[in-house]
């Protein structure tokens, strides 16, 4: 049982070995395969840097904001909904795959009407022909969602992370890098996103060989489209508060302003991406099979929530520190991504909240309270648009980033509250679960701060003060782990721990309930 801190004594709380075994393998399964599509991110960046121009780069930003929109409808909430259901039967997934066509068409026919539309949005003629090319992907995407979703379901992320590895290597490096280098200029992006989309839905269709047929059971449906509706109209009110700021600088600012905005903003989305969606990939199908259990769901999110502070506090630290060396290998060094770096000390600064909500919002779904995070979602979203817009009027670009680290602030408490709310943990409760990730970003940003400002006084190369006050850090951590191991790698331990064994999987054949049951 938990007490009133959200500590336990009880090692079993996530579950049996197994459970806490496989959520182990997930993770490092999950971290290999958004490792992979950072680095993959990163390689296709500095490509383009060399072909595109910065106005080239605002359509870049501008298209990948479509690309977030367009996932809603390939999404659509049918794959997070065969995770969530305690019971799944064969007519939910032939279903769920009509939906899911269904959703793509749709998708496809929506963004090819109104990519002029779009294009008048950013300012940027180019756009119309990028988006209408790039609308195919949803549909190619919307095959394989019931696939992904019963690979996420058995916890089978190995499975997952290599048709995603698969994919990104080939489609981002191979085909992306290739085309930029063919001199395909923006449109490197669409058949970087084409590739790799084909790849990843054979490969993981061919890993679960579920049936796909066009069969349409209402009472499937109903099941579905409860979960999956709640699911979309939070995933698009994350959306529009994801890309809001970006909307904001393209309307108001241009699309010069736009690029280094979208420059500061991608190179923080990469850690938070990665290290939330590996927690959210994880956690979600976990918390989701105890999702009656208040008790257990309520230590692993304190756990969790201390564990994502643990991490994010000093690596928000680093970025505000080394923003500009961050710049300079990421973008290249001189004058022309020089307005991106503070753009990017504001943002790192917020890490713990941009990774911190997706805990909550993994509950808020495992729960099924998918209706009341939407609500909370779209406030998040009409914040972020109205600080932005205020922020931009008055100081440019660092004054947008400020207004959307203001509009994350209020989604991290909104959400929190959600999750406090389910769980029956005190805010004093959360609160202290943010102690340890403070205390080690406070040494991190002092031993940092240090190291790097001796070395730029002295006129050291960007990668020299890099690598110099990331070894300075390390050893650092190297000492504390020696003096208080459980200070630094407490909860982290706690939520990895297990043996191994094996996790069942879902059988689809017959339409019984009980030939599904977890």
């Amino acid at each position: 049982m938990s007490d009133s801190s959200g500590e336990t004594t009880d090692r079993s709380v996530l579950g049996t070995g197994s459970t806490r075994s496989a959520s182990a393998r997930s993770a490092a399964w999950s971290t290999a395969a958004f490792v992979s599509i950072g680095v993959s991110q990163i390689l296709l960046q500095r490509i383009l840097d060399r072909y595109l121009t910065i106005a080239d780069f605002g359509v870049v930003t501008a298209t990948l904001v479509v690309i977030s929109f367009g996932k809603i409808f390939t999404m659509s909430g049918v794959g997070p909904a065969i995770v969530q259901r305690k019971d799944l039967e064969r007519r939910h997934i032939e279903t769920g795959f009509l939906l899911s066509m269904l959703m793509g068409c749709a998708a496809v026919i929506v963004l090819f009407a109104t990519a002029p539309l779009i294009a008048r949005l950013f300012n940027a003629p180019t756009l119309e022909g990028v988006m209408r090319m790039m609308s195919f992907t949803f549909l190619i995407q919307a095959v394989g969602i019931p696939a992904e979703g019963l690979l996420q379901r058995d916890l089978r992320f190995k499975e997952l992370a290599v048709a995603e590895i698969a994919s990104i290597v080939t489609g981002f490096i191979g085909v992306g890098i290739g085309t930029a280098m063919a001199g395909a200029g923006v449109y490197s992006l669409v058949w970087a996103n084409l590739a790799q989309s084909v790849i990843k839905v054979a490969l993981v269709i061919r890993a679960t060989r579920h049936p796909i047929g066009l069969r349409f059971d209402r009472p499937a449906a109903r099941d579905l489209i409860r979960f999956a509706s709640g699911f979309t109209l939070a995933k698009i009110g994350n959306n529009v508060a994801v890309s809001g700021g970006n909307i904001v600088v393209g309307n108001r600012l241009g699309d010069v302003a736009l690029g280094q905005y979208g420059k500061a903003y991608q190179l923080l989305a990469m850690p938070a991406m990665l290290f939330g969606q590996v927690i959210d990939r994880v956690l979600f199908p976990t918390m989701a099979r105890i999702q009656d259990d208040k008790d257990r769901l309520a230590v692993i999110y304190r756990r969790g929530v201390a564990a994502i502070a643990t991490v994010t506090g000093p690596g928000g630290a680093l970025i505000v520190v080394l923003a500009p060396e961050m710049i300079y290998l990421l973008a290249g060094p001189g004058e022309k991504w020089q307005p991106a770096i503070m753009p990017l000390r504001i943002f790192g600064a917020s890490l713990v909240l941009r990774t911190g909500y997706k805990i909550s919002d993994s509950l808020a779904r495992s729960s099924g309270n998918v209706f009341k995070r939407a609500k909370r979602q779209w406030i998040y979203a009409a914040a972020v648009i109205g600080f932005s817009l205020v922020g931009a009027a008055t100081n440019g670009i660092n004054g947008a980033a400020v207004g959307g680290v203001a509009a994350l602030l209020l989604n991290y408490l909104l959400m929190a509250d959600l999750s406090l709310r389910t769980t029956g943990l005190s805010w004093l409760s959360f609160a202290d679960a943010h102690r340890r990730g403070a205390i080690l970003g406070l040494f991190t940003a002092a031993i940092s701060v240090g190291i790097a400002s001796m070395l730029r006084h002295q006129g050291a190369h960007y990668i020299v003060v890099l690598v110099a006050t990331a070894v300075g850090v390390a050893m650092m951590f190297g000492a504390l782990i020696k003096v208080r191991r459980d200070l630094v790698l407490g909860d982290v331990d706690w939520l990895l721990r297990g043996r191994r064994t094996s996790t069942p999987s879902t059988p689809i054949t017959g339409d019984a309930p009980e030939a599904v049951a977890l």
